[in-house]
């Protein structure tokens, strides 16, 4: 008796598991819906163009003259009796002060070197042999980036890494005496005439004429063929003009674009500028101000920034590489985005049931959107998730065996 009543059991118990098991082939197989995996998603875009610069500047009064040597780096900030530059009475003279200028950069790195040497706190070997590297890796950029106005502030800082390594293997006496050297050659005097700034603001030597015209102001009213234009015409500097002073550190730059890229650098976006042959580092701007040309193929954009370089105080023209902010998160295609309750969101699959998980849309695509990433939250998607895809209708909780 016993012996049949587990026979009878094990044969209701096998029926049990075969059934399971074909119920869930058959969900496998046949069901009415599938899933969709979700994933982690970097976007950017970029644009190449060229653009003109609209800043608020005014040509310093004083001529340039002969024999000059500025005191002053474009975009370095002055005021009214900061000196500008020196005059001197012949070429030689002018020559000598800019050796002495250059040399005065030398002894300053070697007397630097010279007190690390003296301190307790030298680094290592290992240190500066790491030094040395990063620094020759900047100068091969530099020289591949045609930034070649930066060389020599590189060249001293791959000096002073040298520097410091033989000072530390071999003596400082070749140290200190070329620091003498040096200190011998900058205490010459050289007779000359100090020239004064009668403004207040950031110094630029390149003066195209153009500074009461190419206004902030006319942007306001500037179309995007009007823009054209003046990307057709040339722009030299003034040699004998001293230079300007650009009153403060905001600048504009309009350029045009296909208006195909339009989207990707919407009004109100942050953009990053790096200008062809630039004498600095990218700039980061915001676009405020969009104008479509009369056939609508193109569209010009005017971008606002304050990041006071060579290149924003100086340039007129110049080509940029116009980089758009990055945005990563939840990448799920259009489809699947639902409204419920004026909420966003989509169905994922949670297992035995369908679940609405709500989507935070950070960014939107052609043919998907991307959600902010949230590794942690059970309401909102995430890159665990696998999104529903079937025609039926769907509502949070609803069963996986309905479908």
């Amino acid at each position: 008796m016993r012996s049949a009543m587990g026979k009878l059991l094990t044969v209701i118990m096998a029926a049990f598991l075969l059934v399971f098991a074909g119920y869930h082939a058959y969900r496998h197989f046949f069901s009415d819906y599938s899933t969709v995996d979700v994933y982690r998603y970097t976007v950017y875009h970029t644009a190449t163009s060229h653009g003109i610069f609209f800043r608020t500047e005014q040509s310093l009064a004083q001529p340039a003259g002969s024999h000059l040597r500025y005191a002053v780096e474009d975009g370095e900030k002055v005021r009214v009796g900061s000196v500008l530059a020196y005059r001197y009475n012949d070429a030689l003279s002018a020559d000598l002060a800019r050796q002495q200028q250059e040399a005065q950069k030398e002894l300053t790195m070697l007397q630097r070197v010279r007190t690390m040497l003296e301190s307790s706190n030298t680094a290592t070997v290992s240190d500066l042999t790491r030094n040395t590297d990063i620094a020759l890796r900047r100068m091969a950029a530099a020289v591949a980036l045609g930034q070649y106005d930066t060389l020599d502030e590189l060249t001293l800082q791959l000096q002073e890494e040298i520097n410091l390594g033989s000072g530390m293997t071999g003596g400082t006496a070749e140290l200190n005496s070329r620091i003498a050297e040096l200190e011998n050659q900058t205490e010459r005097s050289i007779s000359s005439e100090a020239v004064y700034s009668t403004q207040e603001g950031y110094f630029s030597s390149y003066v195209d004429g153009r500074e009461g015209q190419y206004t902030t102001d006319s942007l306001e009213t500037l179309t995007c063929e009007e823009l054209q234009q003046m990307l057709t015409e040339e722009y030299p500097a003034q040699e004998e003009q001293l230079g300007k002073i650009v009153s403060g550190p905001e600048w504009y730059f309009a350029l045009t674009i296909d208006s195909k890229e339009e989207k990707n650098f919407p009004q109100g976006s942050k953009v990053s500028l790096s200008f062809s042959g630039g004498r600095s580092g990218s700039v980061e701007g915001t676009v405020i101000r969009f104008a479509e040309s009369n056939d609508g193929n193109t569209v010009m954009l005017v971008i606002k920034g304050n990041a006071v370089t060579e290149d924003t105080v100086s340039r007129r023209e110049a080509a940029v590489r116009l980089s758009s902010d990055s945005f990563t998160g939840v990448r799920f295609d259009k489809q699947y985005l639902r409204i419920v309750d004026g909420v966003k969101g989509v169905y994922v699959d949670n297992g035995y049931s369908v679940k609405f998980k709500t989507v935070d849309i950070i960014y939107e695509g052609d043919t998907y959107y991307l959600s902010r990433l949230n590794y942690t939250g059970e309401e909102s998607l995430n890159i665990f998730d696998k999104l529903i895809d079937t025609k039926a209708e769907l509502y949070d909780g609803m069963p996986l065996s309905d479908l």
